[in-house]
């Protein structure tokens, strides 16, 4: 019996002073600044994930408000700058990356929003959980997120802050309660800044955005919002049923993302569809193209990294392609040399294209 007992007391001891060890390791890396267990190799923390961010970016950026007479074309002539899951920073979010992609001159801001049924909140995360279960390691609120929106996004910390602000929403949830408090946030959050108008009694109406007739210039310093009805099949019947005025998510929107008048598919997707040569005709002031449509394509997963920016530009002439800055590659850099060539968050597609043209790294 007491062999028995001295071989337990043995086994206690070894395994307490293996996962001592294991801590110990771990604070010292972490005391190192090591960033090496992090999400795609970034950062164990908040402010880890943000330092990575910072140091792998251009170091100023050049982009500035985008001049008068380079904005009065329909916004289908127009690439946008954005950043997809705005808020994250690799396995976490917080308002600092919301931050730090305004500082980058990003005017197309995105966020997956979920309901929180224990909190009974709305919350910025990012799952692909068919039902919609927050996986990351933390998430934010949508009111924290929408603050520092209205906060950053028109203040002198960002480089081009009379611009347009474009914000997609993508709702991931069944529960007709997430749709009224999005609708809530934005409209308590944005007010007069939001591309619409108010009555007298407060009802909140956008106006709706054509990308071919749509003159980029009648959107500066406005906000205009985008939902995704992608995420949900029947996002529109569930929305609806939510009560009051101004509830319904997709009814305060300006432009609705995932149906034919503005389409979106991941890359991997569109690369497989043969693309359509399209003119440019510089003689214009904007220079402009024969595109016919107004279309987003993002990034097919975080672990893919960044899509090939300039073969979805150049060849398919694409307007909207978020990037992922949490995630930093080949890609990304490509992405905000482009932008800085421009010098404008709103770069025209043929501009663009000419640019893309003659790089090397395209040829």
């Amino acid at each position: 019996m007491d062999f028995f007992r001295k071989l337990l007391v043995l086994f206690i001891i070894l395994i307490t002073t293996y996962i001592l060890l294991r801590l110990y390791k771990k604070r010292q890396k972490l005391l190192a600044g090591d960033l090496s267990e992090g999400f795609l190799g970034f950062g164990s923390s908040v402010s880890g994930e943000i330092k990575n961010m910072t140091s792998q970016s251009i170091p100023k950026t050049t982009i500035m408000n985008n001049a008068n007479e380079n904005a009065n074309a329909p916004l289908k002539q127009y690439i946008i700058k954005g950043a997809y899951n705005s808020a994250c920073s690799g396995e976490y979010f917080s308002t600092d990356a919301i931050q730090y992609v305004l500082s980058r001159g990003c005017r197309l801001l995105d966020f997956e929003v979920f309901y929180d049924q224990r909190h009974e909140d709305i919350y910025v995360s990012k799952t692909t959980d068919p039902s919609f279960n927050i996986t990351p390691k933390n998430s934010i609120s949508f009111m924290d997120a929408m603050t520092s929106v209205i906060s950053n996004g028109f203040s002198s910390l960002v480089p081009n802050n009379t611009d347009p602000l474009f914000i997609q929403i993508r709702p991931k949830s069944l529960n007709a309660n997430t749709f009224s408090m999005i609708s809530a946030t934005i409209i308590s959050t944005f007010g007069n800044k939001l591309y619409g108008k108010f009555n007298e009694l407060g009802v909140y109406t956008p106006t709706m955005i054509d990308p071919n007739h749509t003159l980029l210039s009648s959107l500066n310093k406005k906000v205009v919002i985008m939902v995704d009805v992608s995420p949900v099949k029947n996002m529109a019947e569930i929305a609806s049923g939510c009560t009051g005025q101004n509830c319904n998510t997709i009814d305060i929107a300006n432009m609705i993302v995932g149906q034919p008048s503005l389409p979106k598919s991941n890359y991997k997707t569109k690369v497989k569809i043969p693309h359509t040569p399209y003119d440019i005709d510089f003689s214009k002031k904007p220079p402009t193209t024969t595109i016919r449509g107004f279309e987003e394509v993002v990034p097919d997963a975080d672990s893919r990294g960044n899509m090939n920016i300039y073969n979805i530009i150049y060849n398919y002439g694409i307007q909207l392609t978020p990037g992922l800055f949490y995630y930093n590659d080949e890609e990304l850099y490509n992405y905000e040399v482009l932008f800085e060539n421009q010098r404008s968050a709103f770069a025209t597609l043929a501009s663009a294209h000419k640019y893309i043209g003659t790089t090397s790294q395209f040829n």
